[in-house]
């Protein structure tokens, strides 16, 4: 014959579930946790190794940097480095320098009045024209 269950049979039981439930959840958040830093890490990888960058901003007086000039197997801070003489002179240069995969959504945006892609190309436009006297004007 079976025994009737005692109160204390179905609180070990309720803390015995509780137990399960919480280590499930503590393992599907870790993993969650793990799957997001692994995501962020390899991002991360992405940037800093060599990805192709395009300027999308227009072309500097005298071939200094061209408008969609690409840039291979590099990363950001090796650009930086690479064009620190420009950036001196135009820092807004950086800001338009972006991953290929990101240049048709960007391309629109700099051509949207407004926007503050739009700025810094327009930033760079009228500090990049030649003055009179770099020309050989009056």
């Amino acid at each position: 014959m079976a025994r009737a269950p005692k109160p204390e049979d179905n609180l070990e039981n309720n803390i015995e579930n509780t137990d399960k439930t919480e280590t499930t959840e503590i393992k599907e958040k870790n993993d969650a946790f793990n799957t997001t830093q692994q995501n962020t890490e390899k991002s991360t990888a992405e940037e800093n190794t060599g990805q192709t960058y395009i300027y999308a901003g227009p072309s500097l007086p005298d071939g200094r940097l061209k408008e969609n000039s690409l840039f291979k197997n590099t990363n950001i801070e090796s650009l930086k480095e690479f064009l620190k003489e420009i950036l001196e002179k135009e820092p807004s240069v950086i800001k338009l320098i972006m991953p290929v995969k990101k240049f048709t959504e960007v391309a629109q945006k700099i051509k949207t009045p407004g926007n503050v892609l739009n700025k810094y190309y327009n930033e760079i436009l009228s500090t990049a024209k030649p003055t009179n006297k770099e020309t050989g004007g009056k």
